[in-house]
């Protein structure tokens, strides 16, 4: 059992235009990096201060810029949960400061890499795609994606976002193939009151 992707999170197949759609070698279906390159452009659109270059690593991203005929390296730091931790420079010096000023907005920001709708599932148990199709709706009532499925032994590991928030259920099923209760995976969940919204809606699908 996989999970069927529904629509990509790119645009309808528009050629992007290389002198506003830049993307310096970041992948267009990298959208983590691609919405923090989105980010940052916006904060220094306003400003004479350019981005040269991107670099990838992992969980951090390495930016160029350049004013005038100075440059300089800023490290935009993330945990494993989309969240941007910390903002960076190997070098301080005016301009560094600066664009770390400018960009500062983006420091403890959750980056949503949620599809635009929640993705498509066929399982092989009617029962599981039965409680899917009750709970689909029930959550984009509330504009909440599903946005991943896991399947474990007597447990469905539900992955729902909104706006840039994350909680990781698990609904769990007897012998009988009913449901009958849910726990929140609370080490991947990111925030308590969506988690609060998720466990209100899974109660009113249980219920049904």
């Amino acid at each position: 059992m996989k999970p069927v992707p529904g629509p990509p999170n790119d645009t309808d197949g528009e050629s992007p235009n290389p002198a506003t759609d830049e993307l310096f070698g970041i992948p267009p279906k990298a959208h983590f990096s691609t919405e923090i390159l989105k980010r940052i452009k916006g904060l220094t659109g306003k400003s004479d201060i350019n981005i040269q270059s991107v670099r990838r690593e992992q969980f951090r991203e390495i930016y160029f810029f350049q004013k005038g005929n100075e440059t300089s390296r800023v490290d935009i730091n993330y945990s494993g949960k989309n969240k941007i931790t910390k903002i960076t420079t190997p070098n301080q010096t005016e301009l560094s400061l600066e664009i770390i000023e400018l960009i500062s907005p983006l420091e403890g920001l959750v980056i949503s890499v949620t599809p635009k709708i929640s993705i498509e599932i066929e399982f092989e148990e009617k029962f599981l795609n039965d409680f899917h199709k009750r709970l689909r709706p029930l959550v984009e009532q509330k504009e909440i994606r599903i946005v991943n499925v896991e399947s474990f032994e007597y447990r469905q590991r539900y992955t729902f976002s909104r706006s840039g928030e994350n909680a990781v259920f698990d609904i769990i099923f007897n012998g009988k193939k009913q449901f009958t209760k849910y726990a929140p995976v609370k080490n991947l969940c990111t925030s308590n009151s969506f988690s609060t919204d998720i466990q209100t809606i899974l109660t009113k699908g249980l219920s049904q």
